[in-house]
């Protein structure tokens, strides 16, 4: 009898693989899917919008060579640098701006014409993708342009179809594109604000953490930084910057201010001993 139930037992463990096998039936290889920037909400329904531009987001999703990558990223950075060059001197056309779609028809034409000058730098570049598609290899250009094309289309779509709870109605398809193109170029706008704004967030979190200074004196250093900010608009006087610095110094306690004092004497100093030390550079005039 124990001789018969382990030779059931051997039975079983030696063909568990082959019972496992067929209870599981034939394999089924999982699609491989194809890279794509098109991302739904959870209900499937609604295409989730990119927070960046599809050409420059598409690139991520490549395989690129080293020298490939390089490329797009010195296209990406001139293009950022001269984008926010024209915002920063035009920041009362972007205000304009902001009131397109409330705008009649003559004065979207006029300020489109306008945003068109202050981009004609770029412009001289030619289209971002076509710029990027020839920077990578034939396969690696075709299916970038694939990516972008697809998103492009199904952001198009989806805005023709309007939204119910956006209260958005249906409009043509040449609506959708322009409307597409306002929302692509107010992205653009605000990422240059914000890295306008990470450059001086940069100078602040210097100065909070050389003075050491406290929450509440972070919290009013940043409430006068951001108001300086809205008030210049990227181009302040030498008064505003001289009260500027006055109003954060009201804020500071003595040491405190003696500290930056001190940090930026010694900055100055580096800075020039470098400036000298350039070929051809002029040795200080005797006191």
């Amino acid at each position: 009898m124990k001789t018969l139930r382990r030779g059931v037992v051997m039975a079983l463990l030696l063909g568990a693989p082959c019972l496992a096998q067929e209870l599981a039936g034939p394999k089924v290889q999982a699609p491989s899917s194809a890279p794509s920037l098109i991302q739904r909400d959870f209900s499937g329904t609604t295409l989730t919008r990119l927070d960046t531009l599809p050409e420059e987001a598409a690139t991520r999703l490549l395989t690129l060579t080293p020298p490939e990558q390089t490329a797009v990223d010195q296209i990406l950075t001139e293009r950022a640098a001269i984008f926010d060059k024209a915002v920063g001197d035009n920041y009362e056309l972007v205000l304009r701006l902001q009131g397109f779609r409330e705008a009649r028809l003559p004065e979207r034409l006029a300020l489109l014409r306008d945003w068109n000058t202050a981009l004609r730098e770029l412009k001289a570049h030619g289209k971002l993708i076509d710029e990027l598609a020839a920077a990578l290899s034939r396969e690696n250009a075709a299916q970038f342009r694939r990516l972008v094309a697809e998103y492009r289309e199904a952001m198009i779509a989806q805005t023709m179809k309007g939204s119910d709870t956006m209260g958005e109605k249906p409009v043509s398809r040449q609506q959708a594109q322009s409307r597409e193109y306002l929302i692509e170029l107010g992205q653009e706008i605000k990422r240059a604000f914000d890295r306008r704004i990470a450059e001086g967030k940069g100078n602040i979190e210097h100065l909070v953490k050389t003075v050491d200074a406290t929450p509440q004196q972070r919290e009013k250093i940043e409430s006068l930084s951001l108001k300086y900010a809205q008030k210049t608009l990227g181009k302040p006087t030498a008064q505003q910057k001289t009260s500027l610095i006055r109003s954060i110094f009201e804020v500071l306690t003595p040491e405190q201010r003696r500290k930056i004092v001190a940090e930026t004497l010694g900055r100055n100093a580096a800075q020039a001993k470098q400036d000298a030390a350039k070929p051809g550079a002029q040795p200080p005039a005797e006191k």
